[in-house]
């Protein structure tokens, strides 16, 4: 099943696209999103801080970074000394990678603690 062909039905419920991956879009504000479930992955792609600034305070990166399994990856191509060390505070290691095709580069951060 393709992501495009069941964006819309995603809207509703959870749609299996592969044996182990379902998505499932929730319609909320970021600091609102609460849920028991815990990720193997989060993509990060909010625009940049000059931008979407309210998206990469320390209290949001914290908040998003929760619902993540020990092990769970957080990835974006945001690469700010503040955003790293927001990550660092929550209990996980950085490392910088080359960037998708239009990307210098992209931080793949794992989390290596639970932070209470």
């Amino acid at each position: 099943m393709s992501l495009i062909n069941n964006y819309g039905k995603a809207l509703l419920q959870a749609v299996t696209l592969l044996p182990d991956q379902q998505l499932k879009i929730v319609q909320t504000y970021l600091h609102r999103f609460q849920t028991e479930q815990r990720f193997d992955l989060i993509y990060f792609d909010a625009f940049s801080v000059q931008h979407q600034p309210e998206m990469w305070t320390d209290e949001i990166i914290a908040h998003t970074c929760q619902f993540l399994n020990p092990g769970g990856i957080f990835v974006t191509y945001a690469i700010t000394g503040k955003l790293k060390r927001a990550l660092k505070s929550v209990g996980f290691t950085i490392e910088k990678l080359p960037g998708a095709p239009g990307k210098r580069e992209m931080l793949r951060a794992t989390k290596i603690t639970e932070i209470k």
